[in-house]
C-alpha cells in the first residue's frame, strides 16, 4: 500500500496474489514498509506548476473545471514551493536508492480501486476514507511517478465481480529493460 494508502479490499485481495506469482518464478519476496508520504506534496506542487506553465495563458472559458482548478493551484506556486518540492523529491530518491540497493523491484497496486462506473467522475471514498479531491484516489500511481523510476502495469486478476485489477512493477532508475522482462514473465 506504499506506506499506508487506503486500498479497496477487493483490489488488495487481488494484489495479494502477485507475490506468489513471483515466488513461483523463483523470486524471494518480502513485505516492506516504505515511507513515500513526501511524494504527495512533491507531486502536487510539480503538477500545479506544470498546469500553470502549460495552460495559464489560455482563456478560462476554454478550460474544463478540473484544468481551471489545476491552473489556479499552479498560479499559487512560489519559487520556495518548487525548491521544497525538489528537496522532498530528492529525499524520496535517496530513500528509494537505499531500497533498491537491497531489492530489485517493488510491487504495488496500480490503482487503489477497481474500475468504477463511467458516470462517476472520480472516486470520493476508498475503504471508508474520504478522498479530499479528484486526484487523491490515484495516489498509488502518482506517488510512483515522482520517483522517476520505470514502472509498468500488468494484469493481476479479477475482483469477485469480474473487474480487472493490475499490479505495478517498479524498478531501479534506468532499469526499464529489467521491468519489461519481469512484466513479461509475470504475465506469462
Amino acid at each position: 500500500d506504499l506506506g499506508g494508502l487506503p486500498v479497496d479490499p477487493e483490489t488488495a485481495r487481488v494484489n495479494a496474489l502477485a507475490p506468489g506469482v513471483l515466488e513461483g518464478l523463483g523470486a524471494r519476496v518480502e513485505q516492506v514498509r516504505l515511507d513515500l508520504s513526501d511524494a504527495e506534496e512533491a507531486f502536487r506542487v510539480y503538477r500545479a506548476w506544470y498546469y500553470a506553465l502549460s495552460y495559464g495563458g489560455m482563456p478560462a472559458e476554454r478550460l474544463g473545471a478540473n484544468v481551471r482548478w489545476n491552473v489556479e493551484q499552479g498560479l499559487k506556486v512560489t519559487g520556495a514551493d518548487l525548491a521544497r518540492a525538489e528537496r522532498l523529491r530528492s529525499g524520496l530518491y535517496r530513500r528509494m536508492t537505499r531500497f533498491f540497493g537491497d531489492h530489485d523491484f517493488l510491487l504495488a497496486p496500480v490503482s487503489q480501486v477497481p474500475p468504477f462506473p463511467v458516470g462517476e467522475p472520480y472516486v470520493s471514498e476508498i475503504d471508508g476514507e474520504p478522498m479530499p479531491d479528484y486526484l487523491a484516489w490515484m495516489r498509488s500511481a502518482y506517488w510512483v511517478s515522482v520517483l522517476h523510476a520505470p514502472a509498468i502495469s500488468v494484469p493481476c486478476g479479477f475482483t469477485r465481480d469480474g473487474l480487472p485489477v493490475g499490479v505495478q512493477i517498479v524498478g531501479r532508475p534506468f532499469d526499464d529493460l529489467g521491468v519489461l522482462r519481469l512484466a513479461h514473465l509475470f504475465e506469462r
